[in-house]
């Protein structure tokens, strides 16, 4: 019968020396900056992604007070209204009085 234990140190040594040998290479996923457009490229964002916004984009593509309402629900990731808009902005603005005062 296999020791469950040896069977794991084993295979942890070989996962460890496999991800030693790509990262030596260079081919390790960690290491490479995906998913993230660079500033001066084609796909760099001018303006927020909610229609008419003309500010300038801070995160994930939303100016900053687009971007607080994205991560209340008010607005999805392509920048569109969601479906029950009315009653989360009234729970935003309740919210955004609350943090003023505080």
């Amino acid at each position: 019968m296999c020791n469950p234990d040896k069977f794991s140190v084993a295979r942890k040594t070989k996962i460890l020396a496999t991800g030693l040998k790509l990262k030596m290479t260079g081919d390790f996923m960690s290491d490479k900056k995906q998913g993230k457009p660079s500033a001066a490229g084609p796909s760099a964002a001018i303006h927020c992604k909610v229609k008419n916004c003309k500010h300038a984009p801070s995160k994930f593509e939303f100016c900053a007070e687009h971007f607080d309402q994205f991560k209340f629900g008010l607005i999805n990731k392509a920048g569109e209204h969601a479906q029950d808009f009315e009653k989360k902005e009234e729970q935003y603005a309740q919210f955004k009085k609350a943090k003023k005062s505080a």
